[in-house]
């Protein structure tokens, strides 16, 4: 996974909407059935079919561009022959969401800059004379790859990891280690370090100064009050600014922007 996909699968498992991904997934060469047959969710919905790159390639007259290897096939005679078989496209992130109306989903194409969407390859750089050639068949490609989720009526993204705050990519990805780890805490304290935690970011203290008292008061680590702070950040608990660092040693701000609404049409069907 390269950066600008490690920093979007992370904002895309921020949005509590979400609820399941799939990461470098094949676009299937032959009619295929949608992203949603299948999946507990999907079930009872009428859902279009995809047709397969194939079908689409030859349709915008692109079939001799579409990637093939070479198999062996066993002839008549006793030896062999070689067949060109098409080879799947690789999608970066297919998000599974829901909203009122229901299930849906969203395919991402992530690059690390708008303009790495005009590339092809690392060719565009050793060849800038070729550049206009690049960009056309990089754009073939994303309409390729559009219009293969389009026959389901599923949008296509194109994200860029340079739309992305680098305050908040910092926070989501240091936020994020903490979802899982584990913590031997009642329910009801935890709930009470939150509360407390909500105060603190009221009154712009900084949070580090009332760790003593909340490890005193409730028998646990400072690991234990740090993890609990920040799986309630993260999980949307406690709304914080993540466009500022979050820093426990200085005030922590309330939240001024959702991040989630920042990038709402992201998420959209």
């Amino acid at each position: 996974m390269s950066r600008a996909e490690f920093h979007a699968t992370i904002l895309a498992l921020y949005q509590p909407r979400l609820f399941d991904l799939h990461e470098q997934h094949a676009l299937s060469t032959v009619p295929t059935e949608h992203p949603l047959a299948g999946h507990p969710e999907g079930n009872g919905l009428s859902l279009p079919c995809i047709d397969g790159t194939v079908l689409i390639a030859e349709r915008l007259g692109l079939l001799m561009r579409h990637p093939v290897v070479l198999m062996t096939v066993p002839s008549t005679d006793g030896g062999s022959t070689f067949e060109r078989v098409p080879f799947p496209y690789i999608g970066d992130l297919l998000l599974f969401l829901r909203d009122q109306e229901g299930p849906y989903c969203v395919n991402w194409t992530v690059k690390k800059t708008s303009e790495d969407f005009k590339r092809t390859s690392f060719q565009t750089c050793r060849k800038p004379d070729r550049a206009e050639v690049h960009a056309a068949r990089a754009e073939d490609r994303h309409r390729l790859e559009e219009m293969y989720f389009a026959c389901a009526g599923i949008k296509t993204v194109r994200v860029s990891e340079d739309l992305l705050n680098e305050t908040v990519k910092f926070n989501l990805a240091m936020l994020i280690r903490a979802d899982h780890l584990p913590v031997d805490l009642s329910s009801e304290v935890r709930a009470e370090l939150v509360d407390r935690f909500k105060l603190c970011v009221l009154s712009r203290e900084a949070i580090l100064h009332h760790i003593p008292k909340m490890v005193s008061a409730f028998s646990c680590s400072q690991e234990e009050v740090l993890t609990v702070l920040y799986q309630a950040i993260w999980r949307r608990e406690l709304r914080v600014d993540l466009y500022r660092p979050i820093m426990v040693d200085k005030p922590i701000h309330p939240e001024r922007m959702d991040v989630l609404d920042m990038y709402a049409s992201w998420f959209e069907r």
